[in-house]
């Protein structure tokens, strides 16, 4: 199965979303979509409000979630995620500054598929989304179906 390598990021600080534009760039990933807080990934996912155009908004290959988000937490994302039919397939990935073992056995039991402590440096994230961005284009995946439109 070919792989269309959109990713969606959910990522509040400006700043860390500048560093995954700079890692995308550097690995050849240019189609992303960065959306600023836990409603607004769950918004994107849906196809809902702003996100309804499929064509503008295609629905992502793979999912990068910041644990702490205003509105939603990148945890309740994910139990959102992993609840809902079409989108928990997605393979999901968390980068967060916490590594405490509570946040992270909490993100493996809601079914998250791996958990980094988000990189310190510009060298460090781009290593990493390289890692991740192999090890997905190489992992057998389910079909998904990029159509889906707000239900709510």
């Amino acid at each position: 199965m070919p792989f269309n390598e959109f990713v969606l990021v959910a990522e509040d600080d400006e700043s860390q979303a500048f560093f995954y534009r700079r890692s995308f760039a550097q690995i050849g990933l240019n189609d992303f979509f960065i959306v600023r807080d836990g409603e607004e990934a769950i918004d994107y996912l849906e196809g809902c409000n702003k996100f309804q155009n499929r064509d503008e908004f295609p629905f992502p290959d793979w999912l990068l979630l910041d644990l702490k988000m205003p509105r939603k937490t990148g945890l309740e994302v994910l139990e959102w995620v992993k609840g809902h039919a079409t989108c928990r397939v997605v393979p999901t990935v968390m980068l967060s500054a916490s590594s405490q073992d509570e946040d992270v056995r909490r993100a493996y039991d809601l079914g998250i598929n791996a958990f980094f402590e988000k990189p310190r440096t510009l060298e460090e994230l781009t290593r990493v989304l390289r890692l991740i961005k192999a090890f997905w284009e190489t992992a057998q995946r389910p079909r998904l179906d990029r159509t889906h439109k707000c239900s709510r």
